[in-house]
């Protein structure tokens, strides 16, 4: 799903490759939870909902790169505050 988001992102130039690598992985992590947490992808709906998910959160990461910014934030899909994750700390959570 995520990646299927960013790769015309990343054709585009919009962002590099370490980038690319930084949002696919927080926001797939983030996605990775939230199926679990509401038990998995039970039917075609469900599934279509992530995909608008995983396209908002990956969208709400790009423009906080182009806007300067050098961390991705995460917003909370229950409408709270953002999370926010230094890219360095996405990196050293993926190893």
């Amino acid at each position: 799903m995520v990646k299927a988001v960013l790769r015309p992102i990343y054709k585009s130039r919009k962002i590099n490759t370490q980038q690319y690598t930084d949002i696919n992985m927080s926001v797939s992590r983030m996605l990775y939870e939230r199926v679990g947490e509401v038990g998995g992808l039970l039917d075609d709906d469900e599934r279509e909902r992530w995909r608008a998910v995983a396209a908002e959160e990956v969208d709400f990461a790009v423009k906080r790169l182009v806007d300067g910014s050098d961390r991705i934030q995460l917003s909370d899909e229950a409408g709270s505050e953002p999370q926010q994750m230094p890219q360095s700390d996405q990196v050293r959570a993926a190893a």
